[in-house]
């Protein structure tokens, strides 16, 4: 009976200690899953990084790819830009090589119809034409206009674009008004009336710069001419018109006096021996190099 609360105390902490022992048995396997959790969750979480490295990669090669699919767009449009404006030119310089621009012709007053002044103008061409020139070239249904605003004080016509059925009828009328029109014995018509291709305002811009140049050559050469005459003159004393006086008979042998005069200067070159060519002297199948007439 003594031993009787010894045993129940000895109960009571195997109890305790197997309590214990499923508590402890409980928390390691919460930490198992814990750990297990954590685990997992690493796996994910490098996962995730390596989707969102992906994702990331992807984008790049997304936007590269749009970058240059957006280059490739538009140089595709800027070349078929720059095409549409080869075209629009070469169709332009096509067109204008049916056309003249008469420069000069009288003009109707600015207070008539558009149309009437049309057709005025029309009439006005084709008579000038038949006074003045060799070519009578066909209108095509587009006649003829005035280029610019008219002028108010009617003092200056403008210019006259003559739209003519083909490029040959153009090229025939400005070589007619090339050679005739500057010998008229109209004196406003040789001075004032002038007729030009119609061209574009980039090959108008390299015809003036053209011509600009040809007169500043022509200005130079004469420059340099007056220059190098006016130089010769100055170092010999001698003009560059001085006459060289030969006297020969016809002898065989004949002596020549030289004299070159001026009003500075008398110079007399000695005796020099002179043996003229006869006819007898060569024929006209003679061998070697004729001589000088």
């Amino acid at each position: 009976m003594a031993c009787a609360p010894m045993y129940a105390k000895l109960q009571q902490q195997m109890s305790d200690l197997w309590n214990a022992h499923k508590k402890l048995v409980a928390e390691v396997t919460e930490i198992k899953r814990i750990a297990s959790n954590i685990q997992q969750s690493a796996v994910k979480s490098e996962e995730h990084v390596k989707l969102v490295a992906e994702v990331s990669e992807m984008k790049t090669v997304v936007t590269g790819l749009s970058e240059e699919q957006h280059a490739g767009s538009a140089s595709h449009n800027d070349e078929l830009n720059l095409t549409a404006k080869v075209c629009k030119t070469l169709n332009d310089m096509n067109r204008r090589k049916k056309n003249i621009v008469v420069t000069g012709l009288p003009e109707t007053a600015a207070d008539s119809d558009e149309i009437e002044i049309r057709r005025t103008d029309e009439v006005a061409f084709s008579t000038f034409c038949e006074e003045n020139l060799t070519v009578k070239p066909a209108l095509s249904k587009l006649g003829c206009r005035r280029l610019g605003k008219p002028n108010g004080s009617g003092t200056k016509p403008r210019r006259l674009l003559v739209q003519l059925t083909s490029e040959q009828n153009a090229q025939d009328l400005l070589a007619s008004a090339k050679a005739i029109l500057r010998k008229s014995h109209d004196q406003y018509i040789a001075s004032a009336v002038y007729s030009n291709p119609d061209l574009t305002a980039a090959e108008a811009k390299l015809a003036v710069e053209h011509c600009k140049r040809r007169r500043e050559a022509k200005t130079a050469k004469l420059t340099w001419a007056s220059a190098t005459t006016t130089t010769s003159t100055l170092s010999t004393g001698i003009p560059s018109t001085a006459l060289f006086q030969l006297t020969a008979s016809t002898s065989t042998s004949t002596t020549l006096p030289v004299r070159i005069s001026s009003s500075n200067h008398s110079l007399s070159a000695g005796a020099v021996p002179f043996t003229p060519i006869t006819s007898s002297d060569h024929t006209s199948d003679a061998q070697g190099p004729q001589p000088c007439v």
